[in-house]
């Protein structure tokens, strides 16, 4: 209800009407604020390791498949595309490595397990 009385008033009412290119500066800029805590999460905690892949699986979760990897040491990680790092071939990436297999990866993020969050793979070099 509240969402179909804001949009009656900016849609409807000509008290309030804004004019398109200041709506576009606004969503705009409402998507740049929004996504800055994101960006300064990734660069603050990215780190690089060397580890063995034991295992590697897909997950479904609401209706995406997350490609998946764990270490020799049981932590689960995320191999995905990154906006930040502009990496667009992660797929690619998952499915060369090798169950078994030594990789350096670089990785941002933590595992927060009640949120459902693991760490985020974006770069792999094989050993």
């Amino acid at each position: 209800m509240f969402i179909h009385n804001v949009k009656h008033i900016f849609l409807y009412d000509n008290r309030y009407t804004i004019n398109n290119s200041v709506q576009i500066k606004l969503a705009c800029s409402l998507v740049a604020i929004g996504s800055l805590p994101h960006g300064i999460y990734a660069f603050s905690t990215e780190k690089t390791e060397k580890s063995r892949i034991i295992k590697k699986y897909k997950m479904v979760r609401n209706g995406f498949t997350e490609f998946m990897i764990i270490d020799q040491h049981g932590n689960h990680y995320n191999v995905n595309n990154s906006f930040w790092y502009w990496k667009w071939d992660s797929i690619e990436d998952w499915y060369n490595i090798k169950e078994g297999e030594e990789i350096q990866f670089t990785y941002y993020g933590w595992r927060v397990p009640v949120a459902g969050m693991f760490p985020n793979i974006y770069a792999i070099r094989k050993e």
